[in-house]
């Protein structure tokens, strides 16, 4: 089993709640992150790392403006 670090990321695009958990591939980890992202309505988005390798990066400028924009 590999350790992985879930970044849950609130409305505002801010790191909300950090939490590391155990799985087997990295499927299984992505499947338990967006349950957990979906069990709670303040919630919208995750980062999944396992290590130093980035497994899913949270969009946190979707449907933002671009500076000088």
């Amino acid at each position: 089993m590999a350790m992985y670090q879930l970044r849950l990321i609130d409305s505002t695009g801010r790191i909300a709640a950090v939490q590391r958990f155990s799985a087997l591939t990295d499927e299984e980890a992505l499947s338990n992150a967006r349950e957990r992202v979906k069990s709670s309505a303040q919630l919208k988005d995750f980062d999944l790392w396992q290590g130093e390798r980035c497994v899913h990066a949270a969009s946190r400028m979707a449907g933002k403006k671009k500076p000088g924009r």
